[in-house]
């Protein structure tokens, strides 16, 4: 029960902390992840520059939200059939929530390599930070299910093989 109600407060916090990137980046379009590079800067002068590179800079970021946001999305369905007890259904949770880590660590890093305009600095700043630590809290919660699973099962050999001497 204990065990439960920790993965269930890990997954909460986890959830909290995608919205909370999702939040800071900008929730974004449904379109497919690309690779981003670094904003131009503005080759017009004055306000028309200004605005050209904010519209170029926010394009590339609408990419990076959607992956963020469907990373997101996905966080229930990869605990979703999670036993009380630890068992595959720990094993399975964990090596989806890793898939969707490795999803938010590339944003991460697609929202880093970005150039923004000078003014949006500090805001993508804790955007990335902020995907970081989601990435952190979903790496950490499936590493514990991890753990906890190969933990129950050496310890299920352990019985059997006990059981097995006595017979």
């Amino acid at each position: 029960m204990a065990d439960r109600m920790r993965v269930r407060s890990a997954a909460s916090a986890v959830l909290v902390a995608v919205m909370v990137a999702l939040v800071v980046t900008g929730c974004g379009s449904k379109a497919a992840p690309t690779t981003t590079t670094p904003s131009p800067t503005a080759s017009k002068g004055g306000l028309a520059g200004t605005i050209g590179a904010l519209k170029t800079y926010l394009e590339q970021v609408k990419p990076i939200t959607a992956q963020v946001g469907a990373a997101a999305a996905s966080l229930p369905d990869a605990v979703k059939g999670l036993k009380v007890k630890p068992d595959s259904t720990w094993t399975q949770s964990a090596a989806k929530l890793n898939a969707i880590a490795s999803q938010l660590a590339g944003a991460g890093s697609s929202l880093a390599a970005l150039t923004p305009p000078a003014g949006l600095q500090s805001v993508q700043a804790a955007g990335v930070k902020g995907i970081q630590d989601a990435q952190s809290a979903v790496t950490r919660m499936a590493d514990a299910l991890g753990r906890r699973s190969a933990s129950a099962a050496t310890r299920k050999a352990e019985i059997q093989a006990q059981i097995g001497s006595l017979q």
